[in-house]
């Protein structure tokens, strides 16, 4: 009888040796669902940008504009992302899940424009890549990120 029991916890033993990593390694094997999401079907408002490891963050208050720093795609290659007085909008190419090209982006006017205004276009033209985690998507390219929040 001991016998079996010894047998039986044995393989027991066994199983979960084999099974357990087994089943860690799959659930940690999941698709990556920051990408699931298509970024042209929402608006987005910005939170902050960051050039070489600086971070500033969106001004507050009121703007000239009531959409300022809006991030809206009108169609699948027009985006408009106003700044705090002047509107602008940009071409831009998805290529892949991931992977951003704005080839233009112009605003109407540099009058008034603030610094921070300047910094976010330098940043802005510069995107090559994004990722979306929950309700934040972060464009990235060459030293600088732009980070939105779903509005």
């Amino acid at each position: 009888m001991k016998t079996k029991e010894k047998s039986f916890r044995i393989q027991i033993t066994l199983l979960f040796l084999i099974f357990f990593p087994l089943m860690t390694g799959m659930s940690s094997c999941k698709k990556d669902e920051a990408l699931d999401i298509d970024i042209t079907a929402y608006q987005w408002e910005l939170k902050s940008i960051t050039i070489n490891s600086k971070e500033y963050k969106k001004p507050s208050g009121d703007f000239h504009l009531s959409d300022a720093y809006i991030l809206r795609f009108e169609n699948d290659s027009i985006l408009w992302l106003n700044l705090s007085t002047n509107p602008g909008y940009g071409v831009y190419q998805i290529p892949s899940r991931g992977n951003i090209a704005v080839t233009t982006y112009s605003n109407t006017t540099e009058i008034a424009m603030t610094d921070f205004d300047y910094k976010l276009l330098s940043v802005f033209k510069l995107m090559t890549a994004y990722t979306v985690k929950g309700n934040t998507l972060s464009f990235k390219g060459n030293d600088s990120e732009a980070e939105f929040k779903k509005k």
